[in-house]
């Protein structure tokens, strides 16, 4: 079971990827996403999940969302 502080890192990138999918998320943090978006595409340990989403092996997080969250960090250190 997620911790509170997973709690709030997955709510907050869900959130931010509807506010972007809208055009509605600032220029800061969709930069930031994107940044992070292009180091997961490239990464092996993205891989298929159960969802439509992507999940991360290492970290357990579904791909996009995580790279969303600002609190968030990638467990392998490339963000």
């Amino acid at each position: 079971m997620p911790s509170c502080k997973e709690c709030v890192q997955i709510g907050e990138g869900w959130t931010k990827l509807s506010l972007h999918m809208m055009g509605m998320l600032d220029k800061k943090s969709a930069e930031l996403a994107n940044e992070r978006r292009k180091i997961c595409d490239d990464c092996p340990k993205l891989v298929k999940s159960s969802t439509p989403f992507l999940k991360c092996s290492d970290c357990g997080c579904y791909y996009p969302m995580l790279a969303y969250s600002s609190g968030k960090t990638c467990p392998m250190g490339k963000w």
